[in-house]
Parts: C-alpha cells; sequence; structure tokens
C-alpha cells in the first residue's frame, strides 16, 4: 500500500495558481526523504472557507528544474490570468519572489517583448510569446495540408521526404517522412543548416534577388561541409539563375558525403515562398535517370501543396491521385523500347 502523508496548509488571500505549485515544489521533496510515497497538501484560506486540493496533481518527486525558468513561467502563467496586468508590487506580492530577482527577470523578458507595460506600469503578456504562438499553430496547420502529398511521395520513390523552411540564410526541417529502406537519408526535425548546401534550401532562395542574396550570405566565401559545397557568392547565384529556369534545385553531396537531394519551392496565396519539399537519395541508388524522375514527382508535389495554399498560379488541375500517374508514366517511359 501507498505510504502517504496528508495535511492541511493556510495560505494568505489572494495567492495564485502559480504559488501553489511553488509550495508543492516544497512540500513534494519532503516525501523521499521521509521514505513517502506522496505528500497530499490541502491549501486553504483561512479569511473564507473555500480550498484548493492538489494532491492529485502532486508527484512524490518532482523533476529538477533550474529556479530561474520555474519562475519564468510563474510569470506567464500569472500574467495569464489578468489580461489587464499587473503591477510589479502585484506580481512581487502573489509569487513572493525576491524584488531584486522579480525585477531582474522582467527586465530581461521586457527587453525580448516577452513581456510589456503601459502607461500605468501594468505588466501584460508581450507580442512575442503571440508570434510565437501563431509560429508554431501555422506550421501545424502546414504540415496538415503537406503531409498526404509526402506520403505519397515517399510510398512511390521509396526515398525520404523532406519539408523545410527558411529562417534567414538557413533551412530548418520541420516535418519528413523517411524511406523504409535501412540505408537512407534522416535528418532531425528542428535540425538548420546553410541554405545554399541543401536542394530545399536553394529551391527557396532562388526567388530571392541578388541584393538579397548578397545580404544573407558573406562575399569572403561560403562556409563548405564538403568537397561539393558551392564556395562563393558569385557561384551560388549562377547556380540559382539556373534553378529558376528548371523550377527544381539539386544537392550532390553538397551538404553530406553520400546523399544526394533535389527540392522545389512552396508559395502560399500571396506567391510568399513558405516552404521547400525535397527528395533525399542515397548517391549509391541515384543516377541522372532518377534525379531527373524525383525531380518531376517533387516539382509536382510543390505545385499541388502551393494550390492547396491557395496560390493561383499552383497548378490547380494536378491532385494527388495524379502524383501517381506521373511517376508511372516515368517508369514506363524508362522501360519503352526506342522506336
Amino acid at each position: 500500500m501507498p505510504k502517504v502523508i496528508a495535511f492541511q496548509y493556510p495560505l494568505p488571500g489572494g495567492t495564485a495558481l502559480p504559488q501553489y505549485r511553488r509550495l508543492n515544489t516544497v512540500f513534494s521533496s519532503f516525501a523521499p526523504k521521509l521514505d513517502l510515497d506522496k505528500v497530499a497538501v490541502r491549501f486553504y484560506h483561512p479569511s473564507n472557507v473555500r480550498a484548493v486540493d492538489t494532491s492529485q496533481e502532486l508527484p512524490a518527486r518532482m523533476p529538477f528544474m533550474p529556479k530561474s525558468a520555474k519562475r519564468v513561467l510563474d510569470i506567464f502563467e500569472l500574467l495569464a490570468c489578468f489580461p489587464e496586468g499587473l503591477t510589479f508590487t502585484e506580481i512581487q506580492e502573489r509569487l513572493g519572489f525576491p524584488k531584486s530577482s522579480l525585477s531582474a527577470l522582467l527586465q530581461v523578458l521586457a527587453s525580448r517583448s516577452y513581456v510589456e507595460t503601459d502607461s500605468a506600469n501594468r505588466y501584460t503578456l508581450g507580442m512575442r510569446l503571440m508570434e510565437l504562438s501563431n509560429v508554431h499553430l501555422g506550421t501545424r496547420d502546414l504540415i496538415e495540408v503537406v503531409e498526404p502529398t509526402m506520403r505519397i511521395i515517399r510510398d512511390l520513390t521509396g526515398e525520404t521526404v523532406n519539408l523545410a523552411t527558411l529562417d534567414g540564410g538557413d533551412v530548418v526541417f520541420l516535418h519528413k517522412k523517411l524511406a523504409a529502406s535501412a540505408l537512407r537519408y534522416d535528418t532531425a526535425v528542428g535540425s538548420r543548416m546553410p541554405a545554399y548546401l541543401t536542394s530545399v534550401g536553394k529551391a527557396m532562395i532562388s526567388t530571392l534577388s541578388d541584393n538579397e542574396i548578397d545580404a544573407l550570405f558573406s562575399h569572403d566565401g561560403l562556409v563548405t561541409y564538403t568537397p561539393n559545397s558551392l564556395r562563393t557568392a558569385y557561384a551560388l547565384k549562377a547556380e540559382l539563375r539556373e534553378i529558376r529556369q528548371k523550377g527544381f534545385a539539386t544537392d550532390h553531396e553538397e551538404g553530406l558525403l553520400g546523399v544526394c537531394a533535389v527540392g522545389s519551392p512552396i508559395q502560399d496565396g500571396s506567391g510568399r515562398v513558405v516552404a521547400g519539399l525535397s527528395v533525399a537519395y542515397p548517391k549509391t541508388r541515384g543516377s541522372d535517370e532518377i534525379e531527373r524522375k524525383l525531380a518531376e514527382i517533387v516539382k509536382a508535389g510543390a505545385r499541388i501543396i502551393s494550390a492547396k495554399l491557395g496560390y493561383a498560379s499552383g497548378d490547380q488541375g494536378l491532385s494527388r491521385d495524379s502524383l501517381k500517374d506521373i511517376w508511372a508514366g516515368m517508369r514506363n517511359d524508362s522501360v519503352r523500347p526506342e522506336s
């Protein structure tokens, strides 16, 4: 039978939920020292009958979290309960933090726009939190649109399909559908690389002007990962001109030896490039013919996704079933005898 100790603890009026959680941490730390499975605490306000029972949420051992990180989260949760804002004194009274620590935390959060102050010096949640939330929600919506097309391309080609977006001069990988083969390219979701080292990155930056390329990449030379990496902004701009004409980009072991890829940009309803789609494959399974076929299927997939995002010039006549027809047609062409 679990060994549990339960007791009641009085709190001053006006204590907010984050304060309960801070006290939970203190009380729960006693459990292992007393050889208990759980410390159940019933918090109550002496001034009224209302009580808050947190025993159902209280684990015997709390995971370690740096004090400053916990305090930042407590500030966010408290301000979320008061959309009209709180003064420094009100925050300090509710959370019980030392004034010097709270002042330092709020200064950092305000400098990064995670909290804001009004003319009455009341603190509210800042726009940066809203921006990050919108990015997260937008990424989830994009993945929901892209996922079926990525799955079909992976199943047709047998190779890994990646979705990525631009962040300055880097690509950030958002989603992937892995090839079934043991020999495959696998990049971690959330990882990043210089855009010019990947097919999907070059496909996306091909929509930028030369001046924008110059602003992103150094004239002193590009950082190289392999002997095949592009070395200068001049060489990059020359390749981007070819990519604009072809509608797709290639990567011939430029970011990683042994890995090749083809990529194409994805555009939204405003025509803005919001992401890129690529198929990556081991060099040992590649050839000029394979690259041509993969390029066609990736371009078609990117056009289908762009159309679903409202891009007017996206190919509205294509559907996901069309991908199967395109791939089957290319396979038939490759085995068709010459006339």
